[in-house]
């Protein structure tokens, strides 16, 4: 049966004391040697003992998995696949939160409550009311017109171009602002007031603040054109 490294160690120096020969005379005690004159083998046995333990670790940590000198493989981990993220399915916007049916032109009534002047524009502020107890909708913004009393559309707004919507509700007034710059045509017959083209091409005419009420916009260029637009409705 094989022995440790350190049993065989112990064995060799066994064997190597039982062969030793003690002298004639007992020499003096010196350090090393044990009380009967013979040379102690204490020290050599914990010298022998040491170095047996350290090659003993040593082959423990040399000799591991694969063999002298080789270090153990690192423990492989299996990498689970991405788990892919779930895309978020789309959500369609909806231009406006309102509910109801389209309102009767018939039954809104447009009024302009005052002019500002600025340089050179004019902005009037006008207020929107629903006639009737049903609610309904119509879109927050209008096509402007700048006209007076003769029918004269002084300056034409652009289309437009947006879809909201805006609920009316019984009782309730919404306002808005619309400016006008640049009215270079003849003078105006009284009195000045704004229409709005609707998105079903319906026009509604605003009252004017006045019967007499002439207020346009100044002219800033001759032979430009001028220019009128609005807010949208608000509460």
């Amino acid at each position: 049966m094989d022995r440790s490294p350190v049993e065989r160690i112990l064995a060799d120096w066994d064997d190597v004391a039982s062969r030793s020969q003690q002298p004639a005379v007992a020499p003096h005690r010196r350090a090393g040697r044990s009380a009967r004159g013979g040379v102690s083998l204490l020290p050599l046995l914990a010298a022998a003992l040491a170095i047996a333990v350290g090659v003993t670790w040593l082959g423990g940590k040399l000799g591991g998995v694969g063999g002298p000198g080789t270090s153990a493989p690192p423990s492989s981990v299996t990498a689970s696949p991405d788990t892919a993220t779930p895309t978020p399915a789309a959500v369609a916007v909806t231009p406006s939160a309102a509910t109801g049916a389209p309102c009767d032109p018939d039954r809104l009534a447009v009024a302009i409550t005052g002019w500002d002047g600025a340089a050179g524009s004019r902005t009037a502020t006008l207020t929107l009311r629903l006639d009737g107890t049903d609610e309904c909708t119509t879109e927050s913004l209008w096509r402007p017109e700048l006209v007076d009393g003769s029918g004269r559309i002084r300056i034409e707004g652009a289309p437009v171009s947006e879809a909201r919507t805006i609920e009316l509700r019984s009782g309730e007034t919404l306002t808005t602002l619309a400016q006008a710059s640049n009215d270079c045509g003849p003078t105006p017959a009284p009195p000045v007031t704004i229409a709005f083209i609707l998105g079903d091409g319906s026009r509604i005419v605003a009252a004017p603040p006045s019967p007499t009420d002439v207020t346009t916009a100044p002219c800033n260029g001759p032979g430009q054109p001028g220019a009128i637009s609005m807010q949208a409705w608000t509460r």
